[in-house]
């Protein structure tokens, strides 16, 4: 879903296949400069700095918990949290393109 919401917002800004490279590149690295690769407490420098504070780092812990062990709400809550709030964003950033091209 919020791939989607971020695609369709760059879609309807743009108006041509050129968006879908920036597309691509953001999720890429959403991912790439998360804890998606190596976990946290591995990283150094300033990957872990924005590893940190990236929000999919979180949602991939929620992710993960359940098959590296138990679940817990200190776990799950800042990955409903991050998920929620990138649904809310990028949504509310589709919703505005749209409306840009119907009024």
């Amino acid at each position: 879903m919020i791939a989607g919401e971020w695609a369709v917002g760059l879609a309807l800004r743009a108006r041509s296949q050129q968006a879908a490279p920036l597309m691509q590149m953001a999720l890429f690295l959403a991912f790439f400069l998360s804890t998606a690769q190596m976990p946290l407490e591995l990283l150094t420098g300033w990957v872990y700095q924005v590893a940190r504070l990236n929000p999919m780092t979180n949602v991939l812990a929620l992710a993960r918990q359940g098959f590296l062990g138990e679940v817990t709400w200190d776990e799950t809550w800042p990955g409903l949290v991050a998920l929620a709030g990138m649904i809310v964003v990028l949504g509310v950033f589709a919703y505005r393109g749209l409306k840009k091209i119907v009024p």
